[in-house]
């Protein structure tokens, strides 16, 4: 495959920009006992819609949360092609209501690019560049870690039968927005 232009090509994934600082919410818990594994994946993903107007994509949760302050416990989350671990964790018990608040936030250096989202991702602006559709891409690994530096080389198929390397170069992510550039290999054919 060959680019008109082998310019570097620089793009976000945007998941659920709410958590970039973290958030908080108090739930009812129905009784003094806490919110299990099941509730605790509810509530975050009810909380993560009403503020950003759409489901998260997955979420599991190891444990749930014990109706006391500091428990906690982590939650893989998925969001538009990005994954990462979510700390949760409990700030405040009230006994006479039967609630709990607790707070979460992506823990710095667990975002990974989801390799099945990249045609969707740079699509249109690879065929500006190339002259060519993207319709796949294969990576060595399906997620790919955000840290700065990371670099992989993916196959890239087009609608119009070329195929060739296409690289990736991870720029880094700050909550769960992950930066990377593209480009296609000097020499490439």
């Amino acid at each position: 495959m060959t680019s008109k232009h082998q310019s570097l090509s620089r793009f976000a994934i945007l998941a659920v920009a709410i958590v970039l600082a973290g958030c908080s919410v108090s739930v009812s818990t129905g009784d003094s006992q806490g919110l299990s594994a099941d509730q605790l994946e509810t509530e975050l993903g009810d909380e993560a819609a009403a503020q950003t107007g759409h489901a998260l994509d997955a979420i599991d949760c190891t444990n749930g949360l014990d109706a006391e302050v500091d428990d906690a416990t982590n939650c893989s989350v998925t969001e538009k092609g990005v994954v990462a671990i979510w700390d949760v964790k409990v700030t405040n018990v009230d006994d006479d209501n039967d609630s709990i608040d607790f707070s979460w936030q992506v823990q710095d250096g667990s975002q990974r690019l989801l390799a099945s989202s990249i045609v969707d991702s740079i699509g249109a602006d690879f065929g500006r560049q190339t002259g060519y559709t993207l319709t796949a891409v294969q990576c060595p690994q399906q997620e790919i870690s955000a840290q700065p530096g990371t670099t992989v080389t993916c196959d890239a198929s087009t609608a119009e039968g070329e195929t060739g390397p296409l690289r990736l170069t991870m720029d880094g992510a700050e909550g769960m927005v992950v930066n990377f550039s593209w480009d296609l290999p000097t020499g490439a054919s």
